[in-house]
Formats: C-alpha cells, structure tokens, sequence
C-alpha cells in the first residue's frame, strides 16, 4: 500500500507553505493598510496644526501689535492649546493646572522645531514648535481620538489575519487532501500493478527455470525428446514478451502523440487483423463476426494506430469470452465520424468497475484468482490513441452478458 508517512509529510508541508505564503501576503496587505490610514489621519492633524500656525502668524502681523495680544482673540476651531515662549519661558499659555498637563516644563529641551509626537499621563499629543526670532509658538492637539481609531484598525486587521489563516488552513487541508487523491490513486494503481507483474513474471519465469533444469539435467536426451518442455518454454516466453511490449507502448503512446496520417481502406485492414485472430478463435471455439455498414470504406487518419486500437480491443474480447461465445466487429459511419462497434458475450464487467477499466494498470479484482493473462495496459493505450486522435469512446456492459465497445474516429 501507499507509505502514508510519506504522504501525510507531503499534506503537511504543503498546508504549512500554502498557510505561510497567504500570511505573508496578509501581513504585507494590512502593513500597507495601517501605513495608509496612518499617513492619512496624520496627514490631516498636521495640516490642521500649519492652518492654526499661518491663522496665528497672520492676525499677529495684520491686526495685532505682538502675539500675546493674538492668543488672546478666538483662533477658529477647538481642540488646539498654544503656547509662546521668549528666551525657553512660557510668557503666555493656560493659566490653570492643565499648562502643566498638556505641556510639561521638561519637554521644553527635548521636542525640536517641527512636528513632534508624544504621550504623556496617557494622553497622546501632537505638536507643531516653531521659533520666529525670539518667539517660539507651540501648538499641541491631543489626538487621542486619532490613537484610539489606529489601534482598533491594527485590531482589526490582527482580527482579519487569524481568521483569514484559519480559513486558509482548512482551505489548505480541502485542496490539498482533494490534489493529492490523484497521486494517491496513481501510487495504489502502480502496487496493483506491481503486484500483477510480479505474479504475471513469476510464473513464467518458474516454469522456463523448471523445464530448461530439467533439459540441463538430461544431457542425452534429444531435441525431440524435449520437444514437449521447449513448447512451453516457448509460451511462456511469449508472455513475458507480451507484458514488455505493453509497457513498452504505453510508454510509447504517452510520449509519442504525433499524428501520420494517410488515406486507407478501414475493412481491408480490419479483415487485415482477423487472418491473425481467425485461427486463434477457432482453437478456443469463439466466433469471430464481420459486418461492414460503410459507403465509404476509405478514411484519412493514422492507420498503425487505427490497427493498434483494433488489436487491443479485438484482443481484450478474445480474452475475456469462453468457448462458444461470439465476437462482433461491426462498422458504421455517420456525417464526420467513423464508427466501430465490438461486442462479445464473454464474461462482462462489474457495473461499479467500468468506470475505472481505462484507468493504467487497473485490473477487476474479479479476474486476480482467475488464469487470464494481462497486465492492466492495454485500454489504458487504447484510451490514449483514441484521445490523440480526438475520438471517443463509450462502454457497455453486464456481468455474465458481455460487454460492448462504440468507437468514433474522425473520418
């Protein structure tokens, strides 16, 4: 079976990349996003601090003789303190307990020419200092409002970024369990296959070891007398070559998907293919029925994979009928397809089964303790050459009735 720790490390490296990148993403977009608002909302206090800074300057030059004087008249909207300080002293402010509030004496040194933020007795100021001469003007907007909305939107977008990882894990866990069913299935069908194989070599292989021990140990017998032994050396031979060839062309088909195209007789090459099949049919007592329906008998498309398609199924219902059973290869044509039917009324599939008889190296479960030779590949190159050659195919089948195959190819 498929090694699950493998493949419980691969979901799980997957999960924790897909997680990973969709966090790093999420942290960019919402360090963008605070970064904007930020710059906005401060954007704003600062231009409100210039306005209130220019609207001093102006009414102390036009209709005032000094700025203490100015500070003294309304400067337009609440919520902004001034202060005017000669030589580092405060000559004008807040007369009550909140001057030392807002502003406290020892952030006189510190807070430079420009805009300057600061928290103080958890309250959160913003401040504009500028030196005319030997006036200094300071004005301070307490922006805690401003503070307060920027924490909840980093909250926010905290809040955003656990619950967009969390649905992204489980998203991560759906997709990847869903990606991996396919590789899963893949891995189980080689097993299967390996299985097969190794069941379908072993046998021959013990056979031919057997019977060429036993040639070696009779040295003074003739080739006559061992006539019988080479016999099945040879069939079992046979097999072996057969199991090859199958891989060899699927891996062929799957790598070789070039159309070469010629215009041929399609019934002179399906009676072409039964000469090779009548003498088989006949030994295992199988009928072996032709009919051709055509008006046109000839078709422009790849003959060696026409034949190639036309050998495996006639040589899959061969396989899978018993003596007495009848097998029909019937052609047809409508508008712009050629249409092939073989049936047979040999041993049919399972109803849940046919879903996956084109599926590589997939053989019923029915037919492992049974002596039938195959290897699981070749509807699985059938499946490829009609896909190469943008045909299709459909199934048909009961047990113990038979099964139908309808091909259409492209005239």
């Amino acid at each position: 079976m498929i090694n699950k720790n493998i493949l419980y490390k691969t979901k799980k490296k997957l999960i924790i990349l897909n997680t990973l990148v969709v966090g790093v993403l999420f942290l960019i977009f919402s360090t963008f996003i605070y970064a904007y608002f930020h710059n906005l909302t401060y954007k704003a206090v600062d231009e409100g601090l210039y306005r209130r800074f220019e609207i001093f300057i102006k009414k102390s030059k036009e209709e005032f003789r000094d700025p203490i004087t100015a500070i003294n008249r309304p400067l337009g909207p609440e919520g902004y303190i001034i202060y005017i300080l000669k030589d580092g002293r405060i000559i004008h402010g807040y007369e009550n307990d909140i001057a030392n509030y807002i502003r406290p004496y020892e952030y006189n040194e510190e807070v430079k020419d420009g805009i300057t933020s600061y928290k103080y007795k958890d309250h959160n100021f913003r401040e504009l200092k500028k030196t005319q001469g030997e006036y200094t003007l300071e004005i301070i907007k307490i922006v805690d409002v401003e503070v307060g909305l920027l924490k909840q939107l980093v909250f926010v977008l905290f809040m955003g970024m656990m619950l967009s990882l969390g649905a992204v894990y489980l998203a991560s866990r759906f997709l990847t369990r869903k990606s991996l069913e396919p590789i899963e299935a893949s891995w189980e069908n080689q097993v299967l296959f390996v299985q097969d194989a190794s069941h379908e070599l072993r046998t021959p292989l013990a056979i031919i070891f057997s019977k060429v021990e036993g040639i070696i140990k009779r040295p003074e017998s003739t080739v006559e007398d061992e006539m019988k032994n080479l016999t099945i050396i040879m069939k079992e031979s046979r097999r072996l070559r057969k199991l090859v060839s199958d891989l060899l062309k699927l891996t062929k088909e799957d790598a070789i998907v070039m159309i070469n195209k010629s215009k041929f007789n399609l019934e002179e090459l399906v009676k072409e293919i039964l000469v090779d099949y009548g003498d088989i049919a006949s030994l295992q007592d199988k009928i072996i029925n032709f009919d051709s329906k055509l008006r046109n008998i000839n078709i422009y498309c790849d003959r060696e994979k026409i034949k190639q398609l036309l050998i495996i199924l006639i040589d899959n219902a061969m396989k899978y009928t018993n003596s007495g059973d009848e097998i029909d290869i019937i052609l047809s044509e409508s508008i712009n397809y050629m249409n092939i039917i073989i049936r047979d009324s040999g041993i049919g599939i399972k109803e849940d089964e046919i879903k996956n008889i084109f599926n590589r190296f997939y053989r019923s479960n029915s037919l492992r303790g049974k002596n039938i030779e195959g290897s699981g590949v070749g509807l699985s190159i059938a499946k490829t050459i009609i896909s190469t050659l943008r045909g299709n195919i459909k199934v048909e089948s009961k047990l113990g009735e038979g099964t139908s195959f309808y091909v259409n190819i492209p005239k």
